[in-house]
């Protein structure tokens, strides 16, 4: 008869540079570069459940036992990998993110739901809340899994949360796995800035760099990947007219009234909302500039495609806001009133 975690084992057979990332990341840091669609959460999988099997995670915390944290940015990425984690590890597995109002939550609280979860998936600073206050320690915690890791630099809470980890004794330090399809969070003016943004990013993590190690591996790779396919189209460029000049107008317009929107002093009583959307009136300043050169680029048909996506976008971002206030915001970008 099979055992439960048989049965998973056999719903995902691991590709072959994955079960050597795997094997790198239970030996030591790790933040896995590889590109989007390789599998890079299949690999931090495998490795929760390689280090879950050595018996940490089954004891009660006052027995010496250990928690494994998936930490994430957003409210939907942790519904997302919470869902797909606990499909697949025999371990219990609980999301916890801002809009659960876990901000009022004490440590008897956070004690009942570590007493009942192995596998704890969060929004990053909701992690961070729970060291600073005390409620946990390093030395109870045996994986910090890092999605998007990228983003972990400044004053983000991923980097807090290894601010707290280099504060505890090495002894008592949890593996660490970053995982990333971008190195570069921002864009560097001089080529000889990468390799000191490289450092600083293994430094912060307090790991190191890895990826797949040869061509037979790249190409395999590459097949599972996100591979679009890229041409150049050759286009006239569009004369202005006055209903572009009256939908510029429009649209900047209403760019004004996002800057006046009274936005950050309501975040500011929201911190993990803060941390998790970082800048969110500047994010859309930028999209609606976009959206200007757009119609001015491709004329109207090509920019009314471009307006369409960003409604899109808009809807997506409403969806995850745990704050009424920044969902009001986005619903007013969408009809622009």
């Amino acid at each position: 008869m099979q055992t439960i975690e048989e049965t998973q084992k056999e719903d995902f057979v691991p590709r072959f540079y994955q079960s050597q990332m795997k094997d790198v990341c239970i030996a030591k840091n790790t933040i896995v570069y590889l590109p989007t669609g390789a599998g890079k959460t299949h690999i931090a999988l495998m490795a929760i459940r390689e280090l879950g099997r050595r018996g940490h995670l089954e004891k009660p915390l006052s027995q010496g036992g250990k928690r494994t944290f998936f930490i994430v940015n957003t409210v939907a990425l942790a519904k997302q990998q919470a869902e797909m984690i606990g499909r697949n590890v025999v371990f219990k597995t609980s999301v916890y993110t801002s809009d659960r109002d876990v901000d009022t939550w004490k440590q008897d609280r956070w004690l009942e739901e570590f007493a009942k979860y192995q596998i704890i998936v969060c929004t990053c600073q909701i992690l961070l809340d729970v060291l600073k206050h005390g409620y946990l320690a390093m030395s109870h915690i045996n994986l910090l899994v890092f999605d998007e890791c990228h983003h972990g630099v400044g004053d983000h809470p991923m980097h807090g949360i290894m601010e707290q980890y280099l504060r505890a004794r090495k002894e008592d330090r949890p593996r660490v796995i970053g995982l990333s399809g971008m190195l570069l969070y921002k864009e560097l003016k001089m080529k000889e800035q990468v390799a000191q943004e490289l450092e600083r990013l293994e430094n912060t993590f307090d790991s190191t760099i890895a990826t797949v190690g040869s061509y037979d591996a790249y190409t395999e790779v590459c097949r599972f990947s996100t591979d679009p396919k890229e041409g150049l189209l050759s286009f006239h460029v569009v004369q202005s007219s006055d209903v572009m000049r009256n939908l510029q107008g429009q649209i900047n317009d209403f760019i004004n009234k996002v800057a006046l929107f009274d936005l950050p002093k309501l975040l500011n009583q929201n911190k993990s909302l803060m941390r998790d959307m970082p800048k969110p009136k500047k994010m859309i300043t930028k999209y609606f500039k976009e959206l200007i050169y757009q119609f001015e680029d491709l004329g109207l048909f090509g920019g009314a495609i471009a307006l369409l996506g960003l409604i899109v976008q808009f809807e997506l971002d409403k969806r995850e806001s745990d704050h009424t206030m920044l969902r009001l915001l986005y619903r007013s970008c969408i009809t622009c009133k």
